[in-house]
């Protein structure tokens, strides 16, 4: 009887060890199963990675603009500016027009924006460069309107400094050089004035000066390439306050790279554009 019973526990020992074996090999073909798994699915993520970089890389190939694509939108830009100065020039010589006031009041903001739109028409690559700059997602996030905030003050503080403090600038000419002082109170004029230099100049300018030449000069080159000669370019082109133009520029620039959108460079244009409008009106 004790034989009968080793033997019967031998068998069940026997028996288990059987079972334990059994799905032991169970479970390592499951690991093998799921190892080949994870192989497979790593080798489908590496090689989706790689067609997203090949794809990446084309974008960024075909989105490289070269220097005669780029020469040439400027130069139909500057022809196109150039044909309306002679056609407004013959048609103020024959009608006693103030041609000067006109190429240098409000009247040239609102002709420089139909122009800069008009050049954008004939270069493709240009057009999509500076479009890709347009984004509505900044606008969502609170801090965008705090780096705005950041970036006024800094244009209030320098302007002080440099016009009212040193007095190494000089603003005071730009109300009459616009054609400020020929308004008479508010009217349709006021409204083209306002429309002109607190909408359409800033709108106009940040496509130029920052969604076309720094975008330009970062895509090919590099970040601080752009910065550097865009605002440069822009605060050169501000006679009277070139200085704390230039620093103006960079605030923008950076406020585009920060927010990876152009629009609150644009917000913030408009929004200082339009505080100095406000305060020419109370000198």
């Amino acid at each position: 009887m004790h034989y009968k019973d080793e033997k019967i526990q031998r068998e069940e020992l026997e028996n288990v060890t059987n079972l334990d074996l059994e799905e032991q090999a169970k479970i390592e073909l499951v690991d093998n199963d799921t190892e080949q798994q994870l192989s497979s699915e790593q080798a489908e993520l590496q090689h989706n990675n790689e067609q997203a970089e090949q794809l990446l890389n084309e974008k960024d190939t075909d989105r490289l603009i070269g220097w005669p694509q780029f020469l040439i939108f400027i130069g139909i830009y500057l022809g196109i500016s150039f044909t309306i100065g002679i056609v407004v020039g013959i048609i103020g010589a024959s009608n006693n027009i103030d041609i000067e006031q006109i190429f240098t009041g409000y009247q040239a903001g609102i002709i420089e924006f139909l122009v800069i739109m008009v050049a954008l028409m004939f270069q493709k690559k240009i057009r999509r460069l500076v479009w890709e700059s347009f984004s509505i997602s900044p606008l969502k996030e609170m801090k965008t309107y705090g780096f705005m905030l950041g970036g006024f003050l800094i244009f209030y503080l320098t302007q002080y400094i440099l016009i009212e403090l040193v007095a190494i600038e000089d603003a005071s000419q730009q109300p009459a050089d616009l054609g400020f002082n020929n308004l008479s109170g508010f009217s349709l004029e006021y409204i083209l004035f306002f429309v002109s230099i607190a909408l359409l100049v800033p709108l106009y300018e940040e496509v130029l000066y920052r969604g076309v030449l720094h975008r330009f000069l970062e895509v090919r080159y590099n970040f601080w390439v752009g910065i550097t000669i865009s605002s440069l370019v822009f605060g050169l082109l501000h006679i009277g306050f070139p200085i704390s133009a230039t620093i103006m520029g960079i605030v923008m620039v950076v406020l585009f790279k920060m927010t990876k959108s152009i629009i609150p460079s644009i917000l913030l244009h408009i929004l200082w554009n339009t505080f100095a409008v406000i305060v020419w009106s109370t000198m």
